[in-house]
């Protein structure tokens, strides 16, 4: 059997579709969740106090209502002393998108960071703030 490209991109781009159907499915729809995580979390655009994140939710079928979404910033994955955080809302004139400004943070540091829509938690993402200073070498990925 031949697989060809498009056939495996067509298979590839529906994985996290299927993915998010367990977590609106089933479930009464005064339960269900206001919104999922099926597109993930990105940073970028590092200075040496700050910062962006980003992310997008999907709100769950129906009206589009506004969905309020937490951000939190912490140097440890188990996310328990809490360096930066806040709350935004996400609404259907920017898509529900989501884009932070972290500041506060310390130089040079990683942090590792996630959104939260009620009981639902994003995929943890890991930043890291620039350098005081000159630099020695920079990586970029």
């Amino acid at each position: 059997m031949t697989l060809s490209r498009r056939w495996f991109l067509k298979g590839t781009t529906m994985v996290p579709m299927v993915a998010a159907l367990p977590l609106t499915s089933g479930c009464a729809e005064d339960d269900a969740p206001p919104a999922v995580f099926v597109h993930g979390v990105a940073s970028g655009d590092p200075l040496h106090d700050r910062v962006i994140l980003w992310t997008r939710v999907t709100p769950r079928p129906g009206p589009s209502a506004p969905v309020a979404v937490r951000w939190e910033v912490s140097t440890g994955l188990d996310f328990a002393a809490l360096a930066a955080s806040g709350s935004v809302i996400a609404t259907s004139a920017r898509d529900y998108t989501v884009k932070v400004d972290a500041e506060g943070l310390r130089p040079g540091v990683t942090y590792y960071y996630r959104f939260v829509v009620g009981d639902l938690r994003s995929p943890v993402g890991r930043a890291r703030t620039a350098q005081e200073g000159a630099l020695d070498r920079l990586r970029l990925a």
